[in-house]
């Protein structure tokens, strides 16, 4: 397993994400809407919409998945806020190196996966939307 680096604007990045008051908030309806529409158009079985913290991957709004944080080394979509693609797509993370031995694959099976950073007008990258 290959851990996601920090960004270089990492003290930046974290300041942009609190300064939105998300982190540990209660579910909202329209996020949740949000997920729940994402996996239908998908097909898939999770949707997520996180915010990455200092050392989780908060979870905003989940839709087939039964946490509401992970820990940000583990994440895929640490990975994703690096990229500088506009989105992300694993196809089999059991033969994607950066997966190979990480606790979501082998203990929640996730195996695909496609996420798009959440990019405040600042050009901050706050967290992702993912399937």
């Amino acid at each position: 397993m290959i851990e996601p680096e920090f960004p270089d604007n990492e003290i930046e990045r974290q300041a942009a994400v609190e300064s939105y008051n998300l982190l540990d908030s209660l579910p909202e309806e329209s996020y949740d809407n949000i997920t729940e529409i994402m996996c239908f158009i998908a097909q898939t079985p999770i949707a997520l919409i996180t915010l990455f913290d200092h050392d989780r991957n908060y979870i905003k709004s989940n839709y087939g998945f039964p946490t509401s944080e992970s820990p940000r080394n583990i994440s895929f979509c640490g990975h994703t806020i690096l990229t500088k693609d506009s989105i992300m797509i694993v196809e089999d993370a059991r033969k994607d190196i950066r997966f190979k031995n990480n606790p979501l694959v082998d203990n929640h099976k996730a195996i695909f996966y496609a996420g798009v950073p959440l990019i405040n007008p600042d050009g901050y990258k706050l967290g992702t939307l993912c399937v």
